[in-house]
């Protein structure tokens, strides 16, 4: 495959922080997805825990320390685009329901903004459907939860 330098679809994490009735959208820096709205989060590194890579992605994104709401993910994600003229790719996202815990949220690492929004504003920020379908999730399973 062109400018692939993998055989193997990749494993990523991404969180979906909830603090209070706000979520956590990231403006992503880096291709794939550069410019782009999303929620936070990136690769598992080799012999990283799911949740270790999670903790630590969050950190290095938003500044930010997160609780998992759950230990079992909001949903999967598969992402593939071998095509992509710059930076061909193949993730397989596990996408987990998280609390905010502390810290102030700043954009840092590979993300260019970072933003605490409303559910009902994530439409302003992507029309990305994936995207809107897991917001739409983690937003039921909030308020199902009562929080």
């Amino acid at each position: 495959m062109r400018g692939v330098d993998y055989l193997y679809p990749i494993p990523g994490v991404a969180a979906v922080i909830m603090h209070k009735d706000q979520m956590c959208l990231v403006q992503r820096g880096q291709e794939p997805a550069a410019g782009s709205w999303t929620f936070p989060g990136g690769k598992l590194e080799l012999g990283e825990s799911i949740v270790d890579g999670l903790c630590r992605e969050i950190r290095e994104e938003c500044q930010i320390e997160i609780r998992l709401v759950d230990a079992n993910p909001l949903c999967i994600v598969e992402k593939i685009d071998i095509d992509h003229p710059v930076y061909p790719h193949h993730y397989i996202i596990f996408d987990y329901l998280c609390e905010y815990q502390s810290g102030t949220l700043r954009a840092s690492s590979d993300v260019m903004d970072a933003r605490w929004v409303g559910y009902d504003e994530v439409k302003k920020y992507t029309d990305n459907k994936k995207t809107l379908e897991v917001a739409e999730l983690a937003w039921q399973r909030w308020v199902s939860m009562g929080f």
